[in-house]
């Protein structure tokens, strides 16, 4: 996600913390005032569900975490672009592995996954169909899943293509859906409570992306703002935003220095605080033949900063096609810390993280005597994201099989 000599366990200082590393895990003392983080503890890798399921290798597992419930939800899709899926609580454990409907999607096609508000009764799909349709289906507590539908409208997406959809703060009363076209140009529609599905519409159409290309889609906390991101053909990260009354408005480069992404990388994006946001991707190393995951930053004080390499001696990212890094956000003890996820070019799962003042620290190898598929994208989900205690990961095997491991304080 072949074998693989073990490492020995080493240790580095990390810039202005006083933390040492140690193969699988982080700790640290605070010394110097900042806050400790221990991060160890990691088990084995196993495979995920109360039975073995196997995605197409390599593709994107997506999880949905439901905090009330206490139940994770997973999706994958295998190789004849059936969607399967899982789910486990508290309560009852790992559920077998089922399929969702009739094989209505391109092979490997990641699902976008999000549940309707904050009771736990109403979660919907959306994917990228492989006639170039974006589908849908939801399930509820009353009547299970649906049968996969159509979004409504004419327009064509690439096929196979992410469908990033995200709800307004609230999450009850504004859906919106982003995805790129055949020709690059990102369409986007949205679903509200009264009317329903609009038409779809290019958001400034003049632009275009790598087609195929994820569009990664956050609203800013407590400002009625979004930001959108996508990596184009040139290498260049773009991203508009969109506020009431003034609309979408025009792309704009982040950072002008070509090559930064790797054409279809996808791109992760996180607010820290509602004034830090975070953006990392996976571009070509002017050095290795490996990849890079890179950073930049936006604050309102300071605007964009330049793009930067994130520890490369250490993280030796995949460089391929939807190379992939993914991100979240944790606030143990009221410290805000981005966390960032990959699988490396030799299969590998590494972790790193960053705090304000602190630069990323190294990335670290989660069981790396077990290989996942090289450039996997990996999910992660918190348990609960203010008191950080446990995380579990998620990721495609060398042959497909869903596999699980996770990191408990």
């Amino acid at each position: 996600m072949r074998s693989a000599v073990r490492p020995q366990a080493r240790t580095s200082e990390a810039r202005g913390t006083g933390e040492i590393f140690v193969e699988n895990s982080y700790t640290g003392s605070a010394g110097d005032g900042q806050a400790v983080r221990v991060m160890a503890n990691w088990g084995e890798w196993v495979p995920a569900g109360a039975s073995a399921a196997q995605g197409q290798p390599g593709a994107p597992v997506t999880a949905a975490w439901e905090r009330k419930g206490e139940r994770t939800d997973l999706f994958v899709t295998n190789a004849y672009g059936t969607v399967l899926t899982t789910n486990r609580t508290v309560d009852f454990g790992w559920q077998p592995w089922s399929e969702i409907g009739k094989s209505v999607l391109f092979p490997g096609t990641e699902v976008s996954a999000v549940w309707r508000g904050t009771r736990a009764v109403h979660l919907d799909l959306f994917a990228g169909g492989a006639d170039g349709t974006v589908m849908s289906t939801w399930w509820d507590r009353d009547g299970g899943w649906r049968q996969w539908f159509p979004i409504p409208g004419d327009r064509q997406v690439f096929p196979g293509a992410t469908v990033t959809a995200v709800w307004r703060e609230g999450g009850t009363d504004h859906l919106d859906l982003f995805t790129t076209g055949i020709d690059g140009t990102v369409m986007s529609t949205f679903w509200e409570g009264e009317g329903g599905w609009r038409q779809w519409f290019p958001v400034q159409g003049d632009t275009k992306v790598a087609p195929g290309t994820a569009v990664t889609a956050l609203w800013r906390p407590g400002h009625s703002h979004i930001d959108l991101f996508a990596s184009g053909s040139d290498g260049l990260v773009q991203s508009t935003y969109w506020e009431p009354g003034i609309g979408w408005q025009p792309w704009f480069a982040v950072d002008k220095r070509p090559g930064v992404a790797s054409s279809t990388a996808a791109v992760a994006a996180v607010w820290r605080s509602p004034d830090h946001l975070d953006l990392l991707t996976i571009g070509p190393d002017s050095v290795r033949r490996q990849g890079t995951v890179r950073s930049a930053t936006w604050e309102p004080t300071t605007g964009w900063q330049e793009w930067y390499d994130v520890r490369p001696d250490s993280g030796h990212a995949y460089l391929g096609c939807h190379a992939t890094v993914t991100a979240g956000k944790i606030t143990p003890e009221g410290v805000a810390y981005t966390d960032a996820f990959m699988t490396s070019w030799d299969g590998t799962v590494l972790v790193t993280y960053s705090s304000s003042g602190t630069d990323w620290h190294d990335w670290i190898q989660v069981r790396p005597e077990t290989k996942l598929y090289p450039g996997a994208a990996v999910a992660a989900v918190w348990r609960d994201a203010e008191r950080a205690e446990q995380v579990d990961l998620f990721v495609s095997g060398i042959d497909g099989t869903v596999l699980t491991n996770r990191w408990t304080s």
